[in-house]
């Protein structure tokens, strides 16, 4: 396999995790904002607290886990590129926000994990679900544009 050929298919597992990164996120949000229903019973609410652990260690943290992985090696084939890219003003940028959406995740872990004990707000779910998918975005627009600044 050319090592072309190796960025290409590191590329497709990397868009791969971030699918599974985010879309476990923000499934996991929205879990929580159904829980937090005032309606809501203890029978609901244990099916609601399975599924959003569920959502995070099933697709959430393994995305996160690919992404890194696959951005990682990407960065060591990549050596000359990569410190090209670390000139780019957009590239640091786009760090930075991906180090933030991985706090935002280990929050939303946390309370996922308090759920049990302390009950969800659909408020602040509604946060972090608006919170993950403005970095989302703004990570997408940063890599495809790569705005020089």
């Amino acid at each position: 396999m050319s090592n072309g050929n190796l960025i290409s298919w590191l590329v497709v597992f990397h868009l791969i995790g971030m699918v599974f990164w985010i879309g476990g996120l923000l499934m996991a949000t929205q879990i929580l904002r159904a829980d937090a229903a005032p309606e809501t019973g203890p029978a609901v609410h244990d099916a609601n607290l399975q599924l959003a652990n569920r959502s995070l260690r099933a697709y959430a943290h393994p995305g996160a886990a690919i992404m890194v992985v696959t951005g990682v090696a990407m960065a060591v084939l990549l050596q000359r590129e990569f410190h090209m890219l670390m000139r780019e003003g957009w590239f640091h940028a786009k760090l930075l926000l991906v180090v933030v959406l991985i706090v935002f995740d280990l929050l939303l872990t946390r309370k996922v994990r308090n759920l049990a004990v302390v009950p969800a707000q659909r408020q602040q779910a509604g946060m972090y679900h608006g919170i993950i998918s403005a970095l989302f975005l703004a990570i997408l627009v940063l890599v495809i544009l790569q705005p020089h600044f």
